[in-house]
């Protein structure tokens, strides 16, 4: 579900989202998500990519776009 690669990551704004929605746990967004916690981590500090069913499934969690919970600006300016 989750993806490394080289290069520009996009970073997961995940935990800033996480204190605004009444301080959510990792873990419970990780079930939510269908994932570990680890997995949350690896993501929030740019370790691992979210793929992009993966990015969907986090935004709806939260009522967002996926540009709303992920900072894509790294890869638009590598296009």
């Amino acid at each position: 579900m989750v993806a490394q690669r080289p290069g520009p990551q996009a970073l997961l704004a995940c935990g800033a989202l996480r204190s605004r929605a009444a301080l959510l746990a990792q873990a419970l967004l990780a079930d939510a998500a269908g994932t570990t916690r680890q997995t949350i981590t690896s993501i929030e500090v740019g370790r691992h990519t979210a793929s992009l069913p993966f990015a969907h499934k986090i935004a709806r969690y939260f009522g967002l776009a996926i540009e709303g919970v992920f900072d894509l600006s790294e890869i638009d300016e590598g296009m």
